[in-house]
């Protein structure tokens, strides 16, 4: 009996270490995200507590073309900034959260090894879709009844008419409810969770996203159910409740509206929606990050993109102070050197593809392979944001990515 309640003990504290980096409104100037970062270490450490030692061991070989890759990069930053001579504050930060990023890929890598990674699998979407439910939750106070925000349990939107969440940006939103749509999903495949319930669920998630008006978040929503209708390996049942997205996403969107409209209040969606895909200022980042690269086409150096940037005189340059490119691929190219990101996007691409054909090596439509494949999706689904935006940079992000690559 004492061995059932500490299991389910430590369930508990995995689904709330996943969970709690998403959900925490306490932020300090001039990063706002850095106490959900730092509750992001505190949360994996204590879903790693979790698991036996001797696990982390055994996921070391499984794991190998993605260790390989962060192994790479880590001598990467290293190359970048000892020979320059620049500050090395960021460079060792980055090499301590690609430390924990192998730390967290071995132990999902180990849990699959076992053959008994579903359970905990199940666990970490909990987590997800408590983050999600909360997060859709916040999202409407901080669209239709900004007064009740307290800037204390929920954070203010700076954005009108746009949700943030208490992440603070409309997109890292869009992100986690994408991954609570997957666990919704693993969790019908599974049977932990009931067909019936799973449609209000994805309306609650799915009506948070519409006010996040986040156009990277439909992207991700659309290729999601893109690929379900075309993967044969994922199961039935969790197929036919992400075939009804489109459905639920226009009644999200027609309520969102409807209800903006009656409060008389703004809504970012339909802001958006009339701008179009287009974003100017992303344009003149890329603009500029290009021409930095034709003049250092060995990198400024990890972390000196602003640096470089600040100082290079440019016709026309964007007025935002950006340290960012908005662009995985083009960021190693104009801070490591354009030999170092050819280098790093294939070792990437080499992991995706172990991933991608791990449930290739089961048998076709079975459980497991279904699993794995949705597992795959939520790395997958990380993929177009690296390349319009940064989630990666953040641990809420780094972290589960890299775990469920592990499992893969």
């Amino acid at each position: 009996m004492k061995r059932i309640s500490s299991k389910i003990v430590m369930h508990y504290v995995a689904a709330a270490g996943c969970a709690a980096p998403f959900l925490l409104a306490v932020s300090q100037a001039p990063s706002p995200t850095a106490f959900n970062q730092a509750m992001a270490w505190v949360g994996w450490g204590l879903i790693l507590l979790t698991l036996p030692p001797a696990l982390l061991r055994a996921g070391l070989y499984r794991s190998r073309s993605a260790l390989i890759f962060l192994a790479v990069f880590s001598v990467l930053v290293l190359v970048s900034f000892v020979p320059r001579n620049i500050p090395a504050d960021y460079s060792l930060a980055t090499l301590g959260s690609l430390a924990g990023m192998a730390v967290v890929l071995c132990a999902g890598s180990a849990i699959a090894s076992t053959g008994q990674w579903l359970q905990p699998l199940q666990t970490i979407c909990r987590g997800l879709l408590l983050a999600g439910l909360l997060s859709a939750f916040v999202a409407v106070l901080q669209v239709y009844f900004p007064n009740w925000v307290d800037g204390t349990l929920f954070a203010n939107s700076h954005v009108v008419g746009r949700a943030t969440g208490n992440l603070r940006q409309p997109n890292h939103l869009a992100y986690l409810l994408i991954w609570s749509v997957v666990a919704v999903a693993v969790l019908v495949d599974s049977d932990a969770l009931r067909r019936r319930w799973a449609i209000p669920l994805l309306f609650a998630l799915t009506f948070a996203l519409v006010l996040s008006a986040s156009r990277t978040g439909l992207l991700c929503l659309t290729l999601l159910v893109v690929w379900t209708l075309f993967d044969r390996t994922l199961g039935r049942k969790s197929r036919s409740v992400v075939w009804a997205l489109p459905i639920i996403f226009i009644t999200a969107w027609f309520l969102a509206g409807a209800l903006a409209g009656k409060a008389g209040l703004e809504l970012g969606a339909q802001t958006r929606f009339v701008e179009g895909v287009g974003s100017p200022s992303r344009w003149l980042i890329l603009r500029d990050t290009l021409q930095l690269i034709l003049i250092h086409p060995w990198g400024v150096g990890w972390g000196e993109f602003n640096f470089a940037w600040t100082l290079t005189p440019m016709p026309g340059r964007s007025h935002y102070n950006i340290d960012n490119v908005h662009n995985l691929l083009l960021q190693w190219a104009v801070e490591l050197g354009v030999p170092a990101a050819i280098l790093l996007s294939g070792l990437a691409v080499w992991a995706l593809i172990s991933a991608f054909g791990s449930p290739l090596n089961l048998k076709l439509n079975s459980s497991d392979a279904s699993q794995k494949r949705y597992v795959f999706l939520m790395v997958a689904l990380m993929v177009p944001p690296s390349l319009l935006e940064y989630p990666l940079w953040y641990a809420y992000f780094s972290f589960p990515t890299l775990f469920f690559l592990g499992i893969c």
